[in-house]
């Protein structure tokens, strides 16, 4: 018992950093969840960052003293190859504050991880605040993923879907295209004042093209 008391505070600030990673990391996933735009599943997103913060803070801590282990890190890095798919930057900039985050707390720089991230986090809440009280200037929109599956669009290309989108919608984006050789898919973020004007909008699409499908994600209400 004794031992195992030595053990926690001779490594307190050890402990104290990865407790740190794990409830920051929390609150940013909180954050995420709440203020991001991201059309993948952000929940499933979130949960890594609790594991990357952690994870970072244990690299830093395990290599920074030692030239050799840093070195050895490097090689590993060369070796293995991260391949994930990240579709929005906004993705890459989250995962960029939680490895900030895990960094300075690895490296023991507890005041300035601590005073920063509140602060990065405020930023982050008074912007998504700033932009719904701009999107509610003229009332309440909900924000939705638009997925359209069609034939007709490897010939006429995406402009006449466009024009339906923009007529029909608060405002449209173009997210993502890719077509094969039987048709093409379209994903579009788009904002919409009612479910009336969506189905106004579905009505549109099916009335230019017969076959096409639509699939509707619901992403998240601004109000």
């Amino acid at each position: 018992m004794n031992g195992l008391l030595n053990l926690l505070l001779q490594h307190s600030d050890h402990f104290f950093a990865l407790f740190l990673a794990g409830l920051l990391s929390y609150i940013v996933g909180l954050v995420y969840l709440r203020c991001g735009n991201s059309i993948s599943n952000r929940r499933v997103f979130a949960r890594n960052f609790l594991l990357v913060t952690m994870s970072t803070a244990l690299i830093i801590m395990i290599v920074k003293e030692s030239i050799a282990l840093s070195l050895g890190l490097v090689g590993a890095l060369s070796i293995v190859r991260f391949r994930v798919a990240i579709k929005e930057p906004e993705e890459i900039a989250y995962l960029f504050l939680i490895i900030a985050i895990g960094i300075g707390l690895g490296a023991f720089q507890f005041t300035l991880t601590i005073i920063a991230t509140p602060i990065i986090i405020g930023l982050i809440i008074f912007r998504t605040h700033l932009s719904k009280k701009l999107s509610n200037s003229n009332g309440p929109v909900s924000n939705y993923n638009i997925n359209i599956i069609s034939k007709k669009a490897k010939d006429v290309g995406i402009a006449p879907f466009k024009k339906i989108l923009e007529t029909k919608t608060e405002n449209a984006s173009l997210k993502h295209y890719s077509e094969d050789e039987e048709s093409a898919s379209i994903l579009v973020y788009a904002d919409f004042r009612d479910t009336q004007a969506l189905d106004d909008c579905r009505k549109a699409l099916v009335e230019f093209e017969n076959g096409i499908l639509i699939d509707v994600v619901a992403n998240r209400a601004i109000s």
